[in-house]
């Protein structure tokens, strides 16, 4: 059986920094549908080291029929 820690994935943006990095990443992740877990994003002389911890959201439980 897999817990949530089996299923975490690390995403990691390294390279020049420019404006829409950080949007464009998190664009890309909303498609697929994942939890953001944490973020941590460092630029150090106009470099960029962007990291995101991932997971797939949740499974809801089926609705039960109405009626």
């Amino acid at each position: 059986m897999s817990t949530e820690t089996d299923r975490t994935l690390l995403v990691k943006v390294f390279g020049k920094d420019r404006p829409g990095i950080t949007a464009g990443l998190f664009a890309e992740l909303a498609g697929f549908g994942v939890e953001v877990i944490d973020i941590e994003q460092v630029v150090t002389r106009g470099r960029i080291t962007l990291c995101a911890l991932v997971t797939p959201r949740p499974r809801r439980a089926p609705r039960a029929p109405c009626g």
